[in-house]
C-alpha cells in the first residue's frame, strides 16, 4: 500500500490535485459502469461460471455485496 506524504505540497497544489484525481475517478467510474452494463446485457458472466450478475460482481470483481447491489 502506497503511503502519501503531503507535507511539502502547497494548499493551492493540494486543491488542484484533489480536483484532478476526483475528476479522473468520475471518468473511471463511468467506464466501469458501462462495462458492467455490457457484461449484464450479454450475460457474459454465465460462460465465466457465474449464475448472476451479482455473483459475478462479488466473485470475479471482488466487490462487497453492498457495492455490487449499488452497481446493478
Amino acid at each position: 500500500m502506497k503511503i502519501y506524504s503531503f507535507a511539502q505540497v502547497s494548499e493551492p497544489a493540494l486543491l488542484r490535485d484533489c480536483e484532478t484525481v476526483h475528476a479522473r475517478e468520475r471518468g473511471v467510474t463511468a467506464q466501469a459502469l458501462a462495462y458492467l452494463a455490457e457484461v449484464d446485457a450479454r450475460k457474459a458472466y454465465v460462460p465465466a461460471g457465474y449464475d448472476s450478475m451479482f455473483a459475478y460482481c462479488v466473485g470475479a470483481l471482488r466487490l462487497s455485496e453492498q457495492a455490487a447491489r449499488k452497481r446493478i
